[in-house]
This record gives structure tokens, sequence and C-alpha cells, in this order.
């Protein structure tokens, strides 16, 4: 539990404001390219059990979160978030928990203050997506 409360902590830190600078670097093309992966994690091939839905569910989040990063273009951040391996912890945790849609609505509100260019909602917007992230997989100690 202390290192899934350190590793959200640790997200609430850098993502948003990934999410703020991103905002601030969006083009046509990037947000084209995150809608792509966003459309994908929604409505990709169908999953075969409930373990294969999130495994597939996390890797593309995992690559959502990582062109954001890029996008926002600190390195520094990418490649320390990156290197944490948020998304294999959390799988080891949601293997056992449900997946819900919220997380695809957060995405969603998060596209949004991109396509507006709005940094100051990107931030918002990832910050709550975190926090909202951290209470769904919080569940799975109880």
């Amino acid at each position: 539990r202390k290192e899934f409360e350190d590793l959200f902590d640790f997200r609430l830190l850098v993502e948003p404001e990934g999410a703020r600078l991103a905002a601030l670097n969006m083009t046509p093309e990037a947000l084209a390219h995150i809608e792509e992966i966003a459309a994908d994690m929604a409505h990709g091939e169908p999953p075969v059990d409930r373990s294969t839905r999130y495994s597939r569910f996390a890797r593309i989040d995992a690559i959502f979160h990582d062109e954001i990063m890029r996008i926002a273009g600190n390195e520094v951040m990418r490649s320390t978030l990156f290197n944490q391996h948020v998304h294999l912890h959390l799988f080891r945790l949601m293997v056992h928990s449900r997946v819900t849609q919220e997380a695809l609505e957060e995405h969603e509100l998060l596209l949004d203050a991109f396509r507006e260019g709005n940094p100051d909602a990107a931030y918002a917007a990832m910050r709550n997506h975190i926090q909202r992230s951290r209470d769904r997989l919080m569940l799975a100690f109880d």
C-alpha cells in the first residue's frame, strides 16, 4: 500500500504539469495521434477475458500517458515517469479488481482540454484523473 501511495503522490507531482505543457505544445498532428490512441483504448479489439481486457487497457493507457509526456517536451519528466513502470504496478492490482468506464471518460475530458488548447484545464483534468484513479485502485486493498 505504501508503494501504491508513493506512486500516486509522484504521479500527482509530474503528470498534471506534463498535461499543462502538452497543451501548450499541442499540434493538430499530435492531437490526432493521442485521439487515435484513446479511441483504440475505448473501442479496440474485444477482449477474451477480464485479465486480457485489463492487460490491453493498461498497455494502451501507458502509451496514452507516455505520448502526453512526449508532447510535453520534458524528457526528464517523461523518462522518470516511464521508468517507474506505473502501469505495470497498476496492472498487478487491477487484475483483481474491476475496470470501469470512468478512466475513459476522464481521458476524454483531458482530450477536450487539449482540443481547446487550454493548459490550465489540461492540468486540472490530469490531476482529477490521477486522483480518481488512485481512489478506484485503492479498492484493491480492501
